[in-house]
């Protein structure tokens, strides 16, 4: 083999992509006469060293590649789940991070408590002065106020007197329940509260 036929060859498998003998011509910047590259061409391709076709009046020429081994496959298949492993790896990564940086740093959480105390004591001081304030309430309302509490416990004495009666039959406990009554005290509630 000459060194012309090295050069060509040398320059298809480092390029690993197709020629034709004028795109070898001008990238090898012309020391090779055009006529010349062609012949060679042909002549490694006669010998089975690159692999070329013809298109109309032109040739197209490529290096040859070896046939993938099995071993090569499996080696593929090995590296492609170590790739997807590594993925999931980096995404639990990721959100791992994404954590991180939502958590406030410790200046940024200093800074918070500072500002949540001077909340706190806002708010304490106006439950404070709410506490020490005299409520004056107008004596209308608690006028209406009063009238309405003694009109409650009128209607519930009433009630529990009407109750007692009906109790006379049955025992108060299973009359309740059979009416379905709900009692103040059921709920905890108790007029001398109000």
């Amino acid at each position: 083999m000459t060194d012309q036929s090295k050069t060509i060859l040398e320059y298809l498998n480092a390029q690993a992509r197709p020629y034709n003998s004028s795109d070898i011509y001008l990238n090898l910047k012309q020391t090779i006469p055009k006529a010349q590259i062609q012949k060679i061409l042909l002549e490694l391709k006669d010998k089975e060293l690159i692999t070329g076709k013809q298109y109309g009046k032109q040739w197209i020429f490529a290096p040859k590649y070896a046939p993938v081994e099995e071993e090569e496959v499996v080696n593929n298949e090995e590296l492609e789940f170590k790739l997807q492993e590594l993925k999931n790896i980096n995404r639990t990564g990721e959100k791992y991070l994404q954590k991180l940086k939502n958590i406030p740093t410790l200046e940024e959480a200093e800074k918070q408590i500072v500002e949540l105390q001077v909340e706190i004591d806002r708010i304490q001081k106006e439950i404070n002065e709410l506490k020490d304030t005299d409520t004056n309430i107008d004596p209308k309302i608690e006028q209406t106020y009063g009238g309405l509490k003694k009109e409650w416990v009128k209607r519930r004495r009433m009630f529990y007197n009407f109750f007692d009666q009906l109790c006379e039959s049955k025992s108060p406990k299973e009359l309740k329940q059979e009416l379905e009554l709900e009692f103040d005290q059921d709920h905890g509630v108790n007029v001398n509260d109000y």
